[in-house]
């Protein structure tokens, strides 16, 4: 058997068939990516690094709501209390569906948000929280009998909050129908001034009443039209910001634009 004893040093060619070529080639370094400080920024620990940073914020977010939201619990407890020792009619029953209901919305409403909305404003729902509290107790000391049906309402009105929120964030669909939403709203009215009536059965008829049940009109009807003024502002915006009479540093839009608004 006959074997090669040439030396491959000699021939770079047959030992390596594009060493002369990666020879021939001019070396490159290689520089680090910087980072903001000056040190060597490496991309592949760069996701996780912002992971970090929005989960600590996502974080940081929620247990600024949950102290906000156990400092309107102990506001509303403590008031729900002291109404309960000094007022008689609101006995341990109204007391209950005060506490049961505030509760459990809350807490629904606090867990919910936190894994579907985790960049939300902290503020918002301990606001919320606190004036739906403070809503149960007027009712409670104005008409105590009346306090079963609006701890109701508020179970009904937070399913609806989440219902929204399970909905994603397009929400392009309440501007496509704004028209109908302030038909809807108008009706509403229109309705409350001709079939009106007082659960009472004196003072104003500010109510409607539906099997038993009675709502205030007016409740949705806010809702409806904030909807349909965001959409409005929202399609003429650069409009009602470039024409019109300027006054000062204040423009104001033509009358035709702005009439809706009134």
């Amino acid at each position: 058997m006959w074997f090669d004893t040439r030396d491959r040093n000699n021939h770079p060619a047959e030992s390596d068939p594009g060493g002369s070529e990666a020879e021939s080639r001019p070396h490159r370094r290689q520089v680090p990516q910087v980072g903001l400080r000056g040190c060597p920024e490496n991309p592949a620990i760069r996701l996780p690094r912002l992971r970090e940073r929005l989960s600590s914020g996502e974080l940081a977010t929620s247990r600024r709501e949950r102290t906000l939201l156990l400092i309107a619990f102990a506001f509303v407890i403590a008031a729900a209390l002291t109404l309960h020792l000094a007022y008689p009619p609101f006995d341990i029953r109204h007391l209950s569906f005060v506490v049961f209901s505030f509760t459990i919305s809350v807490a629904t409403a606090h867990v919910t948000l936190s894994r579907r909305l985790p960049g939300r404003d902290p503020l918002l729902l301990p606001t919320a929280a606190l004036l739906s509290g403070w809503g149960l107790l007027m009712v409670g000391r104005s008409a105590p009998n009346f306090l079963p049906r609006q701890a109701t309402w508020l179970l009904l009105s937070t399913l609806a909050m989440l219902g929204v929120v399970q909905m994603g964030r397009d929400l392009r669909w309440l501007r496509r129908f704004r028209y109908t939403w302030l038909l809807a709203g108008l009706t509403l009215l229109a309705a409350t001034l001709l079939l009106g009536v007082n659960p009472s059965g004196y003072g104003p008829r500010l109510w409607l009443g539906l099997g038993g049940a009675y709502f205030q009109p007016s409740e949705p009807l806010k809702l409806l039209l904030v909807v349909y003024l965001a959409s409005y502002l929202a399609e003429r915006r650069d409009l009602l910001l470039t024409v019109g009479r300027r006054i000062g540093q204040f423009r104001l839009p033509p009358l035709a634009y702005a009439g809706p608004l009134l």
